[in-house]
């Protein structure tokens, strides 16, 4: 196992994720982002149902 190129693999993926933290915020201090409305039990079921399907 190449420790040097797991730790620069994962840097990158933080700095990554750090970045989309950033743009979310910015979006969202904008009024860019509107979260989905919370759905109800009949919807998780419907969806469950066709993932299980």
């Amino acid at each position: 196992q190449n420790q040097q190129l797991r730790s620069a693999v994962q840097q990158i993926r933080n700095n990554c994720e750090n970045s989309q933290y950033e743009l979310f915020k910015i979006a969202q201090s904008k009024g860019y982002y509107k979260p989905a409305e919370q759905a109800d039990s009949q919807q998780i079921q419907q969806v469950k149902s066709q993932l299980q399907g």
